[in-house]
């Protein structure tokens, strides 16, 4: 019964279900809103995965969706979520 309860709760909260697009939202979320030690991670995980996604090392390409997320995150009133959007490369 445990494991079956488990496994549930892995398949239904498993990050390869979260959409590029959603995870990006989430970072900028998190750097908007979270104490300042949460907020560095965070920056330093928004930096990593449009990094990974800027096809660099050809492992995934940037779609328009995921862009304007982070286009999006330049018009806010937080500075450190323009700050992170300005370090995206």
């Amino acid at each position: 019964m445990f494991f079956g309860v488990l496994k549930y709760y892995n398949d239904q909260y498993d990050p390869g279900l979260i959409s590029i697009r959603e995870l990006l939202e989430l970072l900028i979320n998190v750097i908007e809103n979270a104490p300042a030690q949460i907020k560095k991670l965070a920056n330093t995980a928004i930096v990593e995965v449009a990094t990974c996604i800027i096809d660099k090392a050809r492992c995934a390409r940037i779609k328009q969706e995921e862009v304007k997320v982070i286009l999006d995150s330049l018009t806010s009133p937080c500075t450190a979520s323009r700050v992170s959007a300005l370090q995206v490369r």
